[in-house]
């Protein structure tokens, strides 16, 4: 199923990415392995002027269409301060399928195991694919859609007008304050959690 944002977050299958807009969330000291065995801990956001959480789905065709723009910004921006994991919500994905998963499409970033959606849910994401970009104390500064191209009744654009993840990034890069904190997305439920 593939679903808009709106404001009834995870009801009923209706799947949106504005659960987090009334309060900026805060990560916290969670862990997560990655897809080698790798654990990545809260404390190396510390490393990056900000950090991108991607939260994909290898079977959502709407995450799967936009892993050369995933790419593309990790391409431009990991270079300038900006970490970047993918971040993997389903229950029943196993390390080998998400290794996988990335070589097919691209994916050369880590890519995180969350089958308890243990960061999804404390970052509020429900749909997939959404981005959250947080600070090196692991405050929210930006989450949403990664750009337009993509219309809240599912119709997909010739080409998306306004790159919201890419615009957010620059303005961290540049030290200026993000103009647009959120962006209501597009995409595929996350999975019941376990």
């Amino acid at each position: 199923m593939i679903a808009s944002g709106g404001k009834n977050c995870c009801l009923l299958a209706l799947a949106v990415s504005f659960a987090g807009i009334h309060a900026q969330a805060q990560i916290g000291d969670l862990s997560l392995a990655d897809a080698q065995g790798k654990i990545h801990a809260i404390g190396e956001l510390k490393n990056h002027q900000a950090t991108v959480f991607l939260f994909v789905n290898s079977e959502c065709p709407v995450s799967n269409g936009f892993c050369p723009v995933y790419e593309k910004l990790h391409r431009d921006f990991a270079g300038k301060g900006i970490g970047f994991f993918a971040v993997y919500c389903q229950t029943d994905l196993s390390p080998a399928e998400i290794i996988l998963h990335g070589k097919e499409y691209k994916i050369l970033f880590p890519q995180l195991l969350d089958p308890k959606q243990a960061l999804a849910k404390r970052v509020k994401i429900c749909l997939t694919p959404e981005a959250v970009v947080v600070d090196a104390k692991g405050k929210t500064l930006y989450q949403g859609r990664i750009n337009d191209w993509y219309a809240p009744n599912g119709k997909r654009k010739a080409a998306p007008a306004r790159q919201d993840l890419e615009e957010a990034l620059k303005e961290i890069v540049a030290g200026k304050a993000i103009t647009a904190p959120r962006a209501p997305g597009f995409g595929c439920p996350l999975p019941p959690a376990p």
